[in-house]
């Protein structure tokens, strides 16, 4: 009889360990996903500096590419209309020439790292905006740190290049469906 109490009463214990104390903190999320979130330390009173924003690079959030430390980049930045996206998992966008996608992985705070771009194979109009792609890419699948501020969003590689993205869309739209899908 004590057998059967212990057999019945086994798989009953088993699962309310499993389900652990009701204090316990929430599983920790999944770093394949394309939400990456620091939580920036607040300002000192009285210190005169801008309210910290959220370190959070929300999924379905086109950006612009304003400015580059590259100066050849730079030049040609905003006529080429380079925009990405955040999506799950991943970066997608336009390259000036291409559509492209790379694989985006978040780290510890503000630390990300974008796998190797595919991108269609189309020809560039000219053979600057050609190797103004070319270096695009090679800085974005560089980068290893983002920034969000009032200006917009900072890219950051290792050896300290830079992309500068302003919200939105070249042109203003933030729409739903993205260009760069498919890619």
């Amino acid at each position: 009889m004590k057998i059967r109490q212990i057999v019945l009463t086994l798989p009953l214990v088993t699962a309310l360990v499993a389900c652990g104390p009701a204090d316990s903190p929430p599983p920790a999320s999944n770093p394949d996903k394309a939400t990456a979130v620091a939580t920036e330390p607040a300002a000192p009173a009285g210190a005169g500096t801008a309210t910290a924003l959220p370190q959070q690079l929300e999924a379905r959030r086109s950006w612009t590419l304003a400015g580059a430390s590259d100066a050849s980049l730079q030049s040609v930045a905003e006529a080429a209309g380079i925009f990405i996206e955040v999506q799950e998992g991943r970066l997608v966008g336009y390259a000036g020439c291409n559509r492209f996608s790379a694989p985006l992985t978040r780290g510890e705070g503000t630390a990300i790292q974008l796998g190797a771009a595919v991108a269609t194979k189309r020809a560039c109009v000219s053979d600057a905006l050609n190797a103004a792609e070319q270096r695009f890419l090679e800085t974005l699948t560089a980068v290893r740190r983002f920034e969000l501020s009032e200006q917009g969003l900072s890219l950051s590689t290792a050896d300290g290049a830079s992309l500068s993205f302003t919200a939105g869309r070249p042109g203003g739209s933030e729409g739903e469906a993205s260009q760069a899908e498919g890619t």
